[in-house]
């Protein structure tokens, strides 16, 4: 079983089960995974055949193949990763880890290993969910959307485009991924603040005090997210 090439869905599944058997019974990795490969269990997971066939087919899509020179000039391919998960149960229906064929069983996973920064994506579980949540803002809440620094002058966000809007409402400053107004909505909240809520939407791979700064507004993070927790966070 073990030498099997599993779908990375199956993958991720079994390595969970490990963890829980690691954290139920204090023992090693490979300790668990003995136990169960040799334990004849049966393993029912929430994969949706279809669902998993459908996103195999569009990551084999050659469009999303392309190349870039990173800064020693080496070749660099492009590569990426994909959790769907039904909002309602908390399934994970689908997973991919890349363009390239799977050829190894339980190996790096993008999908649930891989910690990238979010960027915007961050500002709607970051901020605005935390703060309308507390009461602390709502989407017609009105930020003045023009150059500001904070800190004491120490940090100097600056909008895309370096375009900005003067007075507009949380509804809009989402919608033009206005950096700004999100700043100054978490200055409101509090980083700690936001912290909490993220911890609590399963966002684990967050650093008490480095990630404890108003950057976190923006996807600023030491070590960032998986496509799996940031899909589960947002479902």
């Amino acid at each position: 079983f073990p030498q099997i090439l599993l779908s990375y869905h199956t993958d991720a599944a079994i390595n969970q089960i490990i963890g829980q058997l690691q954290e139920l019974n204090d023992w090693t990795y490979e300790q668990a995974k003995l136990y169960l490969f040799s334990g004849g269990f049966t393993i029912y997971t929430t994969a949706d055949p279809d669902m998993q066939a459908k996103m195999n087919e569009e990551f084999s899509d050659e469009k999303y193949r392309t190349t870039a020179l990173d800064e020693y000039g080496n070749v660099q391919n492009s590569q990426a990763a994909m959790v769907l998960i039904d909002q309602k149960t908390g399934y994970v229906l689908a997973i991919s880890s890349g363009f390239d064929e799977k050829t190894t069983a339980f190996g790096f996973n993008r999908a649930t290993d891989a910690k990238k920064q979010t960027g915007s994506s961050m500002k709607t579980i970051s901020v605005l969910a935390p703060a309308i949540e507390k009461g602390i803002i709502t989407a017609a809440t009105v930020f003045d959307d023009n150059p500001t620094t904070f800190n004491n002058g120490t940090y100097d966000p600056k909008n895309y485009g370096y375009s900005y809007r003067g007075l507009i409402t949380v509804r809009n400053a989402i919608a033009y991924s206005q950096n700004i107004p999100m700043v100054k909505a978490m200055c409101l909240l509090t980083p700690e603040k936001s912290i909490e809520f993220l911890k609590s939407i399963g966002i684990t791979s967050l650093d008490d005090v480095n990630d404890n700064v108003l950057p976190l507004a923006l996807g600023g993070l030491t070590w960032g997210v998986t496509p799996l927790e940031m899909a589960g966070a947002y479902a």
